[in-house]
């Protein structure tokens, strides 16, 4: 159990990204206007499933208590692989029309899902322009029996799940009420370990989101690997030690990252293609990185050279102000840290 003094209204739930290599941990607090981190961490994962299994979530509650995160509340950062973005056009909004219900079925029916099986929600999509009898809507949803079970497992050691947030739409919201954004478009690339996840936001709300499974830490590993003749173990490792200084000083490690910021910006330029014509604007604004390929030097140097981009990390302290001692510079707990903003704004979504 973890200390229920801290169950009071100006701590968040803890916010919990739990990636495929590890998870990730954050809690905020509010003791007044200002926004601090209060805890964060990051540990290595012992399951392989999508979400945690009975035993990881008992390792993650005696984790928590020793990293001194406090209270039982936690959001949950429905993973990338869990989460389904659509585009869709919705019907015209008028008296009687269920539009919620027509809009998770239409999303089911491009997923091939039973519309009873899936949780979705949906936001208006800003005007492109063009004419339309109806509306667009970005959709988002998770299947239902997965979630309900995790939520059960996290429950049988004394932990509440207050809240599901996609973690891509929890960095959305959090980037666009602290002012992180640009204009026209800011591109949120979440550089991870199976994959990254690229995100759109225009005026304020995210019009664009693709997988890019080839731009993924793991594809590093494998790369230099190979070229370095080396185990992949070693390789994993000298990966990771290239996330934490920033910088690799063996040379097939060197050459996996700059392959990979290579297709990185080639992803990005795409996204940007995709909204500029769109909406019709000049693909210019910002890219915030977060990952755990954040913190490479080559991916954020190649990325700036984007005509008219301006690319930074997002680390976890740039969500909050007046940050405390606990706060870490490392882009790691971002996600989680966006999380637990959700909770503290409103309890996250689902």
């Amino acid at each position: 159990m973890r200390n229920p003094l801290a169950n009071n209204t100006t701590r968040s739930p803890i916010g919990l990204d739990v990636g495929s290599k590890t998870i990730k941990a954050a809690q905020v607090r509010a003791p007044g206007v200002a926004v601090q981190l209060a805890a964060a961490t990051e540990f290595a994962r012992t399951g392989t499933g999508v979400y945690p299994d009975a035993e990881e979530i008992a390792r993650i509650e005696r984790v928590l208590f020793r990293q001194g995160f406090t209270g039982h509340a936690v959001v949950l950062g429905v993973p990338r692989s869990a989460a389904m973005f659509e585009e869709i056009e919705r019907p015209p909004k008028a008296d009687g029309v269920p539009v919620d219900q027509i809009v998770a079925a239409e999303i089911a029916r491009v997923r091939k899902l039973d519309p009873s099986s899936i949780e979705q929600a949906w936001w208006e999509m800003p005007s492109s322009g063009r004419r339309s009898s109806g509306g667009t809507a970005m959709a988002l949803a998770t299947e239902r029996s997965p979630l309900v079970e995790v939520v059960e497992r996290f429950e049988e050691v004394g932990i509440e799940v207050v809240g599901a947030e996609p973690v891509l739409t929890a960095l959305c919201t959090a980037v666009a009420a602290r002012g992180l954004g640009a204009e026209p478009f800011t591109v949120i690339a979440d550089v991870g370990w199976a994959s990254t996840t690229l995100g759109v936001m225009y005026q304020g709300v995210l019009v664009y989101q693709r997988e890019c499974e080839s731009c993924g830490l793991s594809g590093v590993v494998a790369r230099a690997s190979t070229t370095g003749r080396m185990d992949p173990g070693s390789a994993e490792m000298l990966v990771r030690d290239a996330t934490l200084r920033g910088v690799s000083g063996h040379a097939s490690v060197r050459r996996a990252i700059d392959e990979l910021a290579g297709t990185l910006v080639t992803e990005i330029q795409a996204s940007l293609g995709y909204a500029s014509h769109r909406y019709r604007k000049d693909a210019a604004g910002a890219v915030l990185l977060c990952g755990g390929g954040a913190s490479l030097s080559v991916v954020v140097d190649r990325v700036n050279t984007i005509g008219g981009i301006e690319t930074t990390p997002l680390v976890a302290d740039r969500l909050v102000t007046n940050a405390s001692d606990a706060v870490s510079t490392a882009p790691g707990p971002t996600l989680a840290a966006a999380c637990a903003l959700a909770g503290l704004d409103g309890g996250g979504a689902g």
